[in-house]
């Protein structure tokens, strides 16, 4: 019993010793005089570094899981251990994982850093590549610059000075843009208008917004001051030329610097990592129905026959010519019976927002007493995925009649009774006047009765939605004398009907006894 039991404790023992390994990471130890150094400059736009670290392999030296060695301009940096390695196809690589939060022991596999949770390759062929032709000079160290969120180092050139430039726009307004540059030095960055130097990377914060890295090479021999414009053809990022001075790159060999759309000076990079907070990336969806100030848009179906479809991001239609849109993408649904349909869109666009979609069937009807399901998958995973579902949004609201008066009307016994104007509107079909109507047996007014008549018109928008209006005519009894005096204007007249009024959709008859008839015009 008694060994059972010290076996247990020191299984225990064993597992606590195991795990609390597992959860020991520290930053890396120094490197010998026969290893390389790789620094790893990890940047977080949260400039959160209190765990950050980075999981290795095949460095032949720095293994494992560690923390970082310091915090510089850039972010985090964590110096890596190269020794011997062995190449393949003649390129040396070394395997790594940026984690920001390596101390989570086991579960520190859930706080990759990387885009899609991706292992990087680094390229680390530099160290194991003489200076000189057949010479055995190699360099004992390089750098390497790493975004949160990205899928990809970026190794500045060793030989110049490099400014490294974080660039955020709150409306992601990044596809060719890049630097217009000059005075950069001999081998220094060069760009003509029309091609400018485009950014070499795109880190994600952790509301996925996209920030852009643009690298600015400048050799010793620059200018004081280095000519510098962001644009897009003839867009600028901001108003007018800046100049930048080089003395601080020049100094160090690499700088910094945080920018901003529409600021023409650099901000700090505390103000650029508050401005970062306030940025956010909307998940790919539906934009829904919207009618504001009379103007329809969204993902609608204007009429039982087509559904309108508006994205809040662009649906790729091809990538170099090549058709990356399937059709097939769009589903829809009542239920769970499927819905042949047709998608319809701009072919000649490389990327859209705007679908009409259509029935196969040639007599099928939207029904708005029952719901139907539209998705979109676009097959994709991590950052490409583009997937989204909505409930159409059809038509089940009443149009309305607006009667230009009140809709009780007095008038005299015998007299002529005026038909008042009317206007009726729909949400989706507008002014739909023409279509008013009075059903049979709705539209007689006997003037020579004294009483309250009813007069009931009615309308119906394309989804059969039907809105009736009653007009209530009070007719005032008339006196002995006007009553005597209808009588000789009846015999006047020879009792024949007058058409007094064609109002729009309806046709008021007056008959010398008085009597007004109103049906629906043919």
């Amino acid at each position: 019993m008694r060994k059972i039991l010290m076996s247990v404790t020191a299984l225990v023992l064993f597992l606590f010793i195991s795990t609390a390994a597992v959860n020991a990471a520290e930053a890396p130890a120094a490197c010998t005089v026969d290893q390389k150094t790789l620094v790893f400059h990890y940047l977080r736009f949260d400039q959160n570094y209190e765990k950050v670290g980075i999981h290795l392999w095949n460095t032949g030296g720095t293994g494992d899981t560690v923390l970082k060695s310091g915090v510089d301009d850039f972010g985090a940096y964590i110096n890596i251990c190269i020794g011997t390695i062995s190449p393949t196809e003649g390129k040396y690589s070394i395997g790594s994982v940026p984690l920001y939060d390596a101390t989570a022991g086991d579960n520190r596999w859930a706080t990759k850093d990387t885009l899609d949770d991706k292992d990087l390759m680094i390229d680390v062929t530099y160290l194991f590549t003489p200076a000189t032709v057949g010479g055995s000079d190699t360099p004992a160290e390089m750098h390497v610059y790493f975004l949160q969120g990205s899928d990809s180092v970026y190794q500045p050139n060793p030989t110049l000075n490099n400014m490294l430039i974080l660039y955020a726009d709150s409306e992601v307004k990044y596809e060719g843009w890049g630097i217009h540059t000059w005075n950069t030095g001999t081998d220094g960055s060069t760009a003509s208008w029309p091609e400018p130097v485009l950014s070499v990377d795109t880190g994600y914060t952790d509301k996925k917004f996209p920030v852009q890295l643009y690298v600015l090479k400048i050799a010793d021999n620059a200018e004081a001051e280095i000519g510098f414009i962001l644009h897009k053809g003839d867009a600028k990022a901001w108003g007018s030329d800046i100049l930048l001075p080089t003395a601080n790159v020049k100094a160090n060999g690499t700088e910094v610097l945080y920018y901003i759309y529409n600021t023409e000076a650099p901000t700090t990079k505390e103000n650029f990592t508050q401005l970062l907070n306030t940025y956010v990336t909307e998940q790919f969806d539906f934009k829904p129905f919207n009618n504001e100030e009379d103007k329809l848009t969204g993902t609608y179906a204007p009429d039982p026959t087509v559904i309108n479809v508006l994205f809040n991001q662009d649906v790729k239609i091809k990538v170099d010519e090549v058709v990356e849109f399937n059709p097939n993408f769009f589903t829809l649904k009542q239920g769970d019976t499927e819905i042949a349909i047709e998608v319809n869109y701009l072919q000649n666009k490389t990327a859209v927002t705007e679908f009409v979609i259509s029935f196969v069937e040639e007599n099928f009807k939207l029904d708005s007493t029952k719901v139907y399901t539209l998705s979109f998958d676009n097959g994709k995973s991590g950052s490409e995925e583009q997937k989204a579902e909505i409930e159409v949004d059809m038509d089940v609201v009443k149009p309305t009649i607006t009667l230009v008066g009140e809709t009780v009307i007095e008038i005299d016994q015998y007299d002529e009774f005026e038909f008042p104007d009317f206007v009726a509107t729909d949400d989706r079909d507008g002014i739909i006047t023409k279509r008013v109507y009075v059903p049979e047996g709705k539209g007689i007014l006997d003037t020579g009765k004294a009483e309250n008549q009813i007069l009931t018109l009615f309308v119906t928008d394309d989804w059969g939605n039907e809105t009736k209006l009653d007009i209530t005519v009070k007719i005032i009894p008339a006196q002995v004398d006007d009553i005597d005096d209808k009588d000789k204007d009846d015999e006047k007249d020879d009792n024949t009907a007058l058409i007094i009024g064609v109002i729009v959709g309806v046709v008021a008859l007056v008959g010398a006894a008085g009597v007004v008839v109103l049906r629906k015009k043919a």
